[in-house]
């Protein structure tokens, strides 16, 4: 997550200055420091989630925002693949671990 920094890419904050000269906005910057707190916290509420319901609650939110979405996927370690349909519940696996 890029706060500051304008290279290589764009930064959070400046986008949030395009937004406010096209729109005639004022939202303030983000701090790395709330940003921190932030993440940190949707963390511990889905550590929470994890440890009383479970792993199929975490896994349904993450399947709900997926990027890699209708492209197959390898993790070299074990040479798996998912490939994740409409539903974004994995339609094929192959597992191949040594």
């Amino acid at each position: 997550m890029n706060i500051n920094n304008v290279h290589p890419t764009i930064s959070i904050n400046k986008t949030i200055d395009l937004f406010n000269s096209e729109t005639g906005s004022s939202l303030p910057p983000l701090t790395v420091e709330h940003t921190l707190a932030r993440t940190f916290n949707c963390l511990e509420k889905l550590l929470t989630v994890y440890e009383v319901e479970g792993v199929k609650s975490i896994l349904d939110l993450y399947y709900k925002y997926w990027l890699h979405r209708y492209v197959q996927v390898y993790v070299r370690l074990c040479h798996y693949r998912v490939f994740y349909n409409s539903s974004h519940h994995p339609k094929e696996r192959n597992k191949n671990c040594s």
